[in-house]
């Protein structure tokens, strides 16, 4: 059984800011420390045939030096000597390696952008990975009242990122596979690292990758959907009001919007999910949305299905009139 030794005397120290639990699209990194300037992690990620793959991680001094060292799903260790080390930025390489050859961490305010990498001839190729910490998107929310627009995340604006995202949005909009729809996320989340999403078109074609995606994804795409929608781009006001009900619904609180409907249990008649009651319809008019009971009698006459018709157009006359699913 293979032992590290550290050394006693001042040795190269894995950087701090790595330290924490990370999250991306499949995947998930968790670190410890760091303790005697060594981090201990764990990685996890979702094969395409829903299957899992593991790693066990570690960051420290090995023969006076910084090293990543992986053990993949009880393979053979690897060790990646660190080439670069700022409060920023961490680079670990190993060109002997088949793939991959080079690690690299960044440091951006709160997202970790991980680039995983080889050599192809003269090229390196690979992929990367936004992680933000965990449960900090999708988390919680403490009100069914929808949050203010916030800005994109933008530094700078770069057409080949806003080219891409648009011709993946473009693609998604065919309805691809779910392997196609994980390589569109990839896309967004590479633009929301980069801080590439600049403008209302980028926010819409980001949000439309996102929201096929885990809670995480969702709630970001709901945020980049209000901003396309509050910056005059009127196809992102709708999905901005119903992911923002998804996002309700997937933690058990009631939609705002009224936007998800379900099926009564045993039954083949259309209910829609509780409604928050202080989502009012001025309220919902004000945002652009329509009272809720002509909002539920036009989709479900969209969708062929017939629903009773309450003569008063409130929470309680849709609840007692069968509108309004048991919880």
């Amino acid at each position: 059984m293979l032992v590290l030794v550290l050394a006693a005397v001042a040795a190269p120290e894995a950087p701090a800011w790595m330290a924490g639990c990370w999250e991306a699209d499949g995947f998930s990194e968790t670190w410890l420390g760091p303790v005697g300037g060594v981090l201990s992690g764990a990685a996890l990620s979702r094969n395409r045939d829903g299957s899992a793959s593991w790693e066990h991680l570690w960051v420290g001094p090995i023969d006076g030096q910084l090293a990543y060292v992986a053990t993949p799903s009880g393979q053979e260790r690897t060790v990646f000597p660190a080439t670069e080390v700022t409060d920023a930025r961490a680079v670990f390489e190993n060109p002997e390696h088949d793939f991959p050859q080079r690690i690299t961490y960044e440091n951006r305010d709160d997202v970790r952008a991980v680039r995983v990498e080889a050599r192809d001839g003269d090229e390196w190729r690979g992929f990367d990975l936004a992680f933000r910490a965990c449960g900090t998107l999708g988390e919680p929310v403490t009100s069914g009242r929808p949050p203010e627009p916030a800005e994109p995340p933008c530094d700078a604006p770069d057409p080949e990122i806003a080219s891409a995202l648009a011709t993946a949005a473009a693609s998604d909009r065919a309805e691809p596979s779910d392997a196609a729809r994980r390589l569109h996320r990839a896309i967004a989340h590479v633009a929301v690292a980069e801080r590439r999403v600049c403008s209302a078109d980028d926010a819409l074609n980001a949000a439309q990758l996102l929201q096929h995606g885990p809670p995480a994804d969702l709630r970001l795409a709901h945020d980049l959907f209000a901003h396309a929608c509050a910056s005059g781009v009127a196809e992102a006001c709708p999905l901005q009001r119903e992911t923002w009900d998804r996002v309700l619904v997937g933690q058990g609180r009631p939609q705002w919007y009224g936007t998800q409907w379900s099926v009564k249990p045993g039954t083949t008649e259309a209910c829609a999910i509780a409604v928050d009651p202080e989502a009012t319809d001025a309220l919902r008019v004000a945002a652009g949305h329509a009272p809720l009971e002509a909002f539920v009698v036009a989709t479900w006459a969209k969708h062929g299905v017939a629903s009773p018709k309450p003569k008063q157009r409130t929470l309680a006359a849709l609840a007692k009139a069968g509108w309004v699913c048991e919880p």
